[in-house]
């Protein structure tokens, strides 16, 4: 039987004496837990490829989601400024046409109270009046522009006219 300290066959696999141990079911039994192994650690390979994708995909929208939100934080900055600016430009020009009316009206009173002073009447300012028409206007300007531009065309419309009778009359 066995060598010193081993004991017998039987004995190591733990079966009483007698029986015959059948190696190869125990072979197929390994093999099987083998296999069972194998394709567990292949799942496992295969579920932690997917969990890999899946972390790597969730990190790119992880990452598309921060650049949104940088995005449309720059876009609100841009907005508050814009309103902002918006807003300090219309106070400025508010402010600004407020001053000048104020100014234009202390010169109005100034002027009104100045005509005042020098009493003038407004119906002694001389009158022009055109010799053809009989048209009245303030200024000896503007009627020399009245004559030049409506009696002279009244002017050469006659002088067309006659032109024009004299062809009729002298084919």
């Amino acid at each position: 039987q066995g060598g010193v300290g081993w004991g017998n066959l039987q004995q190591w696999q733990g079966r009483g004496v007698g029986t015959v141990p059948d190696w190869s079911n125990i072979i197929t039994k390994k093999n099987l837990e083998i296999s069972d192994l194998r394709k567990e650690a292949i799942k496992a390979k295969k579920d932690q490829q997917k969990q890999k994708m899946k972390i790597s995909e969730l990190e790119n929208k992880l990452e598309e989601r921060e650049s949104e939100i940088a995005r449309v934080t720059i876009e609100n900055n841009k907005c508050k400024i814009e309103k902002d600016f918006k807003t300090q430009l219309e106070n400025t020009w508010k402010d600004s046409y407020v001053k000048q009316i104020e100014k234009l009206k202390i010169e109005l009173e100034e002027m009104s109270d100045d005509l005042r002073k020098k009493k003038v009447n407004l119906c002694d300012i001389k009158k022009h009046e055109c010799d053809k028409c009989g048209l009245t206007v303030k200024t000896a300007g503007l009627l020399r522009r009245h004559n030049r531009i409506e009696h002279r065309i009244k002017l050469v419309n006659e002088i067309k006219l006659e032109v024009d009778d004299d062809e009729i009359v002298h084919p």
